[in-house]
C-alpha cells in the first residue's frame, strides 16, 4: 500500500517506514492506538507544519505543529532517540 498523499486534509511532504513510534494513551494510561508512522504534513493557508502520528492504517493518532520541516524532524527523532529516514512525498 503505498502511502497517502493526503493526511486529515493536509498535504503530506515526508513520511517514514512502517516502525514502532511508540502508543497513544488516554488519561487512564490505557492505550488507545499505537504509532505506526509518522508524517510531517502542511494544511493550505496556514503558516505551520505538523508532525503527524499515525496508526497502520494511516489514521492520524497524534499531531504537533511546529514552524518548519526541520523542527518537526528535530521533534521527531529526540522524540523517539534515534535517527529517523525521512522519505519525501512526490
Amino acid at each position: 500500500m503505498n502511502f497517502p498523499k493526503v493526511l486529515d486534509n493536509a498535504c503530506v511532504l515526508y513520511y517514514t517506514l512502517q516502525d514502532n513510534y511508540g502508543t497513544v494513551c488516554y488519561t487512564t494510561g490505557e492505550i488507545a492506538d499505537y504509532i505506526r508512522y509518522l508524517a510531517i504534513c502542511k494544511y493550505e493557508n496556514d503558516a505551520q507544519y505538523y508532525l503527524f502520528g499515525c496508526n497502520a492504517e494511516h489514521e492520524v493518532v497524534s499531531d504537533s505543529p511546529w514552524e518548519s520541516i526541520e523542527q518537526c524532524m528535530l521533534v521527531a527523532k529526540n522524540s523517539h532517540d534515534r535517527i529517523i529516514s525521512w522519505i519525501a512525498m512526490n
